[in-house]
């Protein structure tokens, strides 16, 4: 196994350091979905309803539009969707049981957004690029290809392809960069690249955790290649779950380091030594 050049071993120091100091440690997902909901409720539609309002994120009956100030326009067409509710069993003057409890079914009408006049889906700050992250993705060799829309950011080995979310729905450009290195980190385990053998292996436990861990530190020592600023208290909550499907033996945690560092270099375009030797004269 190689040493982490001091750069990347002080990023590796970091997370080990927030995971000593911290029995459990959060992770947040850096983006929101964007399932249909109902805009007035903010609840997101289920089975057959998410299934009948996909292709559009915002829907409520006439009522709930009104009651945002809305009115949907004239000769549109509602989208029904139901729910079963349960209804109490009443108890009759002359019986001293109770009926039984039973369900009913209950629909309602829907419309969308773009089926109203009177209202505006919520503003979001412009999604501002960051040019050395951008510079890496479009510079990086044998790139998969990346698409963009749903909920779900992951990598699919089978079709060689990177699934993110828009970058809209992210809180911020550097959780969009890190989730995006994150998933290219995993690509480079392709069998066309460097070939990490577990990605070839992922309905092993084992090996799912230990790409996740190899992915989430390459993700934070690309980070600083992309010009951003790692959540690393995030990264060591995300990396301190996937140790805990495997092992508590530290050496898990630099082989995954090893292999972090081998994708950077894979995604950079430079070997490990040519790495050592800049940063050698940097000091």
């Amino acid at each position: 196994m190689a040493s982490l050049s001091k750069g990347r071993n002080k990023i590796f120091s970091s997370i080990r350091k927030e995971m000593e100091e911290n029995d459990t440690l959060p992770w947040v997902k850096g983006w929101t979905t964007s399932s249909p909901r109902n805009i007035v409720t903010g609840n997101t539609y289920r089975g057959y309803n998410l299934i009948a309002t996909m292709g559009h994120p915002y829907w409520s009956t006439t009522w709930g539009w009104n009651s945002l100030g809305a009115k949907v326009k004239k000769g549109s067409k509602g989208t029904l969707i139901y729910r079963w509710v349960s209804i109490r069993g009443k108890k009759k003057e002359d019986d001293e049981k109770p009926t039984s409890d039973f369900k009913t079914l209950k629909v309602w009408y829907v419309f969308n957004s773009d089926q109203v006049e009177g209202w505006s889906p919520p503003e979001k700050d412009e999604f501002l690029s960051i040019k050395d992250a951008e510079k890496v993705v479009a510079n990086m060799p044998q790139r998969p290809a990346i698409k963009h829309g749903g909920d779900r950011a992951c990598y699919s080995p089978l079709r060689d392809e990177v699934q993110m979310p828009t970058k809209g729905q992210f809180d911020c450009p550097d959780e969009y960069y890190a989730t995006l290195a994150h998933e290219l980190t995993h690509s480079t385990g392709h069998k066309e690249r460097l070939g990490r053998p577990q990605l070839a292996d992922l309905s092993s436990q084992h090996s799912y955790s230990r790409e996740e861990l190899v992915a989430e530190i390459g993700s934070c020592f690309l980070g600083y290649s992309m010009g951003i600023e790692p959540n690393l208290n995030n990264s060591a909550g995300y990396i301190q779950y996937w140790q805990g499907q495997i092992s508590s033996d530290p050496k898990i945690l630099m082989d995954a380091a090893s292999d972090a560092a081998r994708a950077q270099d894979f995604i950079l375009g430079t070997s490990w030594k040519e790495k050592e030797s800049d940063e050698r004269s940097k000091s």
